[in-house]
């Protein structure tokens, strides 16, 4: 076995008491890719405190769009706003919002190379705001 072959990369959120390790690289010389990844974090009533955060492989933010904008219209008759171009802690992004009964969600998209990081709140609370700046991107 090579060295190459014996690297493995591990992955730790301590708070959520997760741990895994992966390898780089199959022992065929394929590379292992760890794609979606997915925290979701609210309040118990899911308004005061409502985040998800999760990267994924391969896709683009129209892509992503249409596929949350058809879910949310299918399964909430939600109000969805077209997709438009900003900027997240200075990185290009694109962002949408959906609103559906009592509910509200903002979605950031962000592409970086072959990733694709997707960030949803509830733009009503201050406290999501300020969980919104802590957020980076690497």
């Amino acid at each position: 076995m090579t060295e190459q072959d014996e690297q493995w990369r591990r992955v730790e959120i301590p708070d959520l008491g997760l741990a895994f390790g992966y390898p780089c690289r199959t022992p065929g010389g394929q590379v292992v890719w760890l794609d979606d990844v997915r925290l979701h974090a609210c309040s118990e009533d899911g308004v005061e405190a409502y985040f998800e955060l999760s990267r994924h492989l391969d896709t683009t933010a129209v892509a992503r769009y249409e596929e949350e904008r058809d879910f949310l219209l299918a399964r909430y008759e939600a109000a969805v706003t077209p997709l438009t171009a900003g900027t997240f802690h200075e990185m290009p992004a694109h962002d949408f919002s959906a609103a559906f009964g009592d509910t509200a969600r903002t979605f950031v998209l962000v592409e970086r190379g072959r990733w694709l990081y997707r960030v949803v709140y509830d733009p009503r609370s201050q406290l999501n705001l300020a969980v919104l700046e802590t957020i980076r991107i690497d």
